[in-house]
């Protein structure tokens, strides 16, 4: 059995049909520790690489802000 998207289920905590979720790891992780996170995991890429990932982070940092959550991040902006 799936389960319901998002927008259903938020909808159904609003008239208290069910609970609401708890938080996943996901849902509370911010722009900033993602892209780092993800810095630290590649450490196969050559230098000049990570100098142009950290030009983009701080890109991404200016446009949304270092503790914007992810989730909150549309992927055709970023």
């Amino acid at each position: 059995m799936g389960e319901i998207p998002d927008v259903l289920a938020k909808r159904l905590v609003a008239v208290g049909l069910i609970a609401p979720r708890e938080k996943r790891q996901e849902d509370t992780t911010t722009l900033g520790e993602f892209i780092d996170a993800y810095l630290v995991s590649r450490a196969d890429i050559k230098p000049r690489t990570r100098i142009n990932f950290m030009q983009v982070r701080r890109d991404l940092v200016a446009r949304f802000g270092e503790d914007q959550p992810l989730r909150d991040v549309p992927p055709g902006d970023a």
